[in-house]
C-alpha cells in the first residue's frame, strides 16, 4: 500500500513515531497527513466495507507504562476542532481518501509536566485499510 502519515501536504516526507516535548508549552500542535505521492494510486477505503465504512485514525501507544499515554492526544480534521475533540479518541477522516487529496490531521499533545525529551512510543494508526484501483 503507498499510503501512510507524512510531514508535508505533497506526502515526500514520512511521518515517524513520536512526540518532541519542549520545555515550558502547555500544549504542542501539529499538522500531519493521510496521504500518497503517487497520483496513480488507487482510492483508500476501510478494508471491513470498502466505501461504507469510515476510515479511522487512532493514536497507538506502544509503551503505555511510559512516556505519555494516548489520552494525551486530540485528533481533529481542523485547528479549531483540537478544543472540541476527545482525548485518546479516534478521529473519523472519511470514507476515502483520494491519492490527489490527502487529509490533513490537526494534532495536539497535552504536555502537562512532561520532561523536555522526545517520547517515541506513541504512534497514528488507521482502522486495517485496501487501496482501490481507480
Amino acid at each position: 500500500m503507498t499510503y501512510g502519515f507524512f510531514e508535508d501536504p505533497g506526502c515526500t516526507s514520512p511521518l515517524f513515531a513520536g512526540v518532541t516535548i519542549i520545555d515550558g508549552q502547555l500544549s504542542a500542535d501539529r499538522v500531519i497527513y493521510l496521504g500518497t505521492a503517487n497520483v496513480n494510486a488507487g482510492v483508500l477505503r476501510a478494508a471491513s466495507a470498502p466505501g461504507l465504512d469510515p476510515i479511522l485514525v487512532s493514536v497507538l501507544d506502544e509503551a503505555p507504562e511510559t512516556g505519555i499515554g494516548s489520552a494525551a492526544v486530540r485528533l481533529a480534521l481542523s485547528a479549531g476542532g483540537l478544543a472540541g475533540a476527545s482525548p485518546g479518541a479516534a478521529l473519523n477522516v472519511g470514507l476515502e481518501v483520494l491519492p490527489s487529496a490527502p487529509v490533513p490531521i490537526y494534532v495536539r499533545v497535552e504536555q502537562g509536566a512532561l520532561a523536555q525529551g522526545v517520547y517515541s512510543d506513541l504512534r497514528l494508526e488507521t482502522v486495517p485499510c485496501v487501496e482501490i484501483a481507480l
